[in-house]
């Protein structure tokens, strides 16, 4: 009996649920709304207007045109981490990271890269406590002590790599005072 009493809220629900909907039969002396019924707001009854995305200032929804897709960034991440899996079981040392993840090719900016975001998230897997240090000597061992400090210095006066330029270059200490420099 108690199963029967769930199907009745069940159905009620339905029908209180479709009871705001247009009808599908028009009458001459009815009106159609500009929207369903099912876009506009139950509170206020005002056309609710969907997006794509979360934005927060309504200004900045209306310059974005975006169209919604499938996840393809959960997909490439899935498939770069079964990658440095792979790179893990197989011992791949991070120096030798460097070049799988042609990190040489960033360019410039090196730490804002692609390349770099996959080179450090390897680092981490691989060595967890001494992500930093073991970063900074293989880029120091890579490109050598100077060339290091210079890109380090230079990723300092930008914002978005500034944190990761503080943190290597403390891994660099780390990893100096290591060696008894």
């Amino acid at each position: 009996m108690r199963v029967r009493v769930h199907y009745f809220a069940l159905l009620l629900a339905a029908l209180l649920a479709s009871a705001h909907a247009v009808p599908a039969v028009k009458e001459p002396n009815m009106v159609s709304p500009e929207f369903p019924a099912s876009t506009r707001s139950v509170t206020t009854d005002l056309l609710a207007k969907r997006l794509l995305r979360s934005h927060k200032k309504a200004e900045d929804a209306v310059e974005d045109d975006e169209e919604r897709m499938f996840a393809i960034k959960a997909v490439s991440d899935f498939f770069e981490n079964n990658h440095l899996t792979g790179w893990l079981k197989n011992s791949v040392s991070a120096r030798d990271a460097i070049g799988l993840t042609k990190l040489d090719d960033a360019g410039a900016n090196i730490f804002a890269g692609s390349q770099w975001k996959t080179f450090s998230t390897y680092v981490n897997m691989l060595d967890k406590s001494n992500a930093d240090t073991e970063m900074a000597s293989s880029l120091m061992g890579h490109y050598g002590a100077e060339k290091l400090a210079n890109m380090l210095a230079a990723a300092a006066k930008d914002p978005k790599t500034e944190a990761v330029a503080t943190n290597l270059k403390g891994g660099a200490d780390s990893f100096l005072e290591g060696l008894g420099h």
